[in-house]
């Protein structure tokens, strides 16, 4: 399983790791499970638990970059895009 995790990630476990990390994913999917046997019945839903609200501030115009200088350094580039190499594998 953690080999799994570690290809989908995209991050390299060693060895001497690997045994910590199962122990502690394993640990949290038998901390899912015990939730899910919480019996929940007639117990309603707390959609927003906190009394804080968002500021919402204007939007202010800045300085931005223009498109020549955006893409000075850039390795390769189709348009107005980056151009990088495929990360995620369909098969999985």
């Amino acid at each position: 399983m953690i080999e799994k995790l570690s290809k989908l990630s995209y991050i390299y476990v060693d060895e001497k790791n690997r045994e910590k990390l199962r122990k502690d994913v394993e640990d949290i999917i038998n901390h899912i499970n015990k939730l899910k046997e919480v019996d929940v019945e007639g117990v309603e839903p707390l959609y927003f638990p906190n009394n804080f609200y968002l500021n919402i501030r204007e939007d202010e115009i800045k300085f931005s970059l223009d498109e020549e200088s955006v893409f000075l350094n850039a390795k390769n580039k189709k348009e107005k895009f980056f151009v990088v190499r495929k990360v995620i594998d369909e098969k999985d």
